[in-house]
């Protein structure tokens, strides 16, 4: 396997160096999907059995309850089904948006480090319960910057098309990992500790990913150059292109996304409610 910094430079192809980026990569994204999984799993029964409870003084709570016209705790079920839904459609806005951000502005390695600052901070303020539904935003928008960058920063790895079929398949199975892992893991944390060590256990995940990102991709570059015309005609056509419109496009767009998104989430629960 090659590296497309490799072929630009002429320097001789490193197997050994693509295989340790193409692990740390996926140990990266093993822990985002561990910790996004596992709050997954818990966020409703957390929310209805703690969240909403009148004495959690939850920040942020009562201004809910105005905007829906109810009380939390008299319809507990339908305000953990808005919850949800709302938190997980902004995980999906928020993946174009770190997309955006990653290509346009900070660059992705930026893009990827605050996307982890973002996903501790909202587990901490998760825990401290009164900032609950603070830190399930900043949780929720610091795992879409990882989503959109970690996989990009990984087909890059590759020159081949072929190659970068291949490396995705294992890419894939580092991310399934955490997927199974992140419930089951938390889940039993949760059980035989509380809930506050199971969030503890996801912070604890994701900065060790993070720290691995950080070690094995010291020196390389944040983006590597383009190596074909037609990605360079792309390049160019984008910069091309007003901001302004381009921006407003996508605006439109990820709000019609989010919206749709949301309502499917919760819309059956709040219809048997």
């Amino acid at each position: 396997m090659q590296s497309r910094e490799q072929l630009d430079t002429g320097e001789p192809s490193s197997a050994s160096r693509v295989g340790t980026l193409v692990v740390g990569l996926g140990l990266t994204e093993l822990s985002e999907r561990f910790a996004f999984a596992g709050v997954k799993s818990m966020l409703t029964l957390l929310l209805i059995s703690t969240v909403l409870l009148p004495d959690a003084n939850v920040a942020g709570l009562s201004w809910l309850e105005r905007i829906v016209g109810q009380e939390a705790e008299q319809h507990a079920v339908r305000f953990a089904s808005l919850i949800y839904g709302f938190s997980s459609a902004l995980v999906y806005l928020c993946i174009p948006a770190g997309g955006l951000l990653g290509d346009l502005l900070i660059g992705r390695r930026a893009s990827v480090l605050t996307g982890g600052a973002c996903v501790i901070t909202g587990l901490l303020l998760m825990i401290s319960l009164q900032g609950f539904l603070l830190g399930l935003l900043l949780f929720a928008a610091g795992t879409g910057l990882l989503k959109s960058n970690l996989s990009v920063q990984f087909g890059e790895l590759f020159a081949d098309e072929n190659l970068r079929r291949r490396g995705y398949s294992y890419y894939l199975a580092f991310l399934n990992a955490g997927v199974i892992c992140g419930p089951l893991a938390m889940g039993a944390v949760a059980l035989t500790s509380g809930w506050r060590y199971a969030l503890a256990t996801a912070i604890g995940i994701v900065a060790a990913g993070l720290a691995i990102y950080l070690r094995l991709l010291a020196g390389t570059p944040d983006r590597p150059a383009r190596t074909s015309s037609a990605e360079a005609q792309r390049e160019r056509s984008l910069q091309e292109d007003k901001p302004h419109g381009r921006i407003s496009r996508f605006a439109a767009a990820m709000l019609a996304v989010y919206l749709c998104f949301a309502g499917k989430r919760c819309v059956k629960v709040a219809l048997s409610g």
